[in-house]
């Protein structure tokens, strides 16, 4: 039987606990769910070589299959005249504004407004359009897009000219409209949430000891 003062500290206990995660939401420590973050894209289906498009061919992509919370379209090309991604209906990749020029953004490197987002042709976005070929897209190398719902994301891409072939090995985007994302950022478990959470632990432990 558990007796009275054993009850009274485990209610004080649990409020205690209840305090502190008000506290951390209201400082900052601890994001709310309603909180900008940035969401991973799920490349599963475009990760081979090439974008896993058979030679000769081409794929297009809602941008909404592989992650719900972005809109706009891409396509990715494999044939012997265009090679790459393209921003379509909807989608703008960070470009240099002439044929095969992607800009190269590189880790922490910020994707945001002040890049130049062109829109809707392949030869603006794609690593090589004819005889035109983008320079080489190394380690730690990403394109920057826009979606059509304002949001900023990225691919992170090789791309080898000698070879004549590109990869796409990860993404995401910031689910805020209108705010920059860091190449290369990727969601991190909270800190506070972590150690909260052991702190929970702990408590029901040691209530379990005290009931045993």
């Amino acid at each position: 039987m558990i007796n009275k003062s054993m009850k009274l500290q485990n209610k004080t206990t649990t409020s205690r606990l209840g305090g502190y995660l008000t506290a951390a939401v209201s400082c900052g420590t601890l994001a709310s769910t309603a909180s900008a973050a940035i969401v991973t894209i799920d490349i599963s289906s475009i990760s081979g070589v090439n974008g896993g498009i058979t030679s000769g061919n081409f794929g297009t992509f809602q941008l909404s299959s592989l992650s719900p919370g972005i809109t706009g379209q891409m396509e990715i090309y494999n044939n012997s005249f265009v090679r790459g991604l393209d921003a379509d209906s909807g989608m703008y990749f960070a470009t240099a504004g002439a044929i095969a020029t992607p800009t190269k953004f590189s880790t922490g490197a910020t994707i945001d407004s002040s890049a130049s987002f062109l829109s809707s042709f392949a030869s603006d976005s794609v690593f090589r359009y004819g005889g035109y070929t983008a320079p080489d897209f190394g380690p730690g190398s990403f394109i920057g897009f826009r979606s059509d719902n304002g949001k900023y994301g990225y691919f992170e891409v090789t791309w080898t000219s000698a070879t004549d072939t590109f990869q796409i090995l990860s993404g995401a985007y910031e689910d805020q409209i209108g705010v920059g994302i860091a190449a290369g950022a990727v969601p991190e478990p909270s800190t506070a949430m972590l150690s909260l959470g052991a702190l929970a632990a702990g408590a029901m432990i040691r209530r379990r000891k005290q009931a045993a």
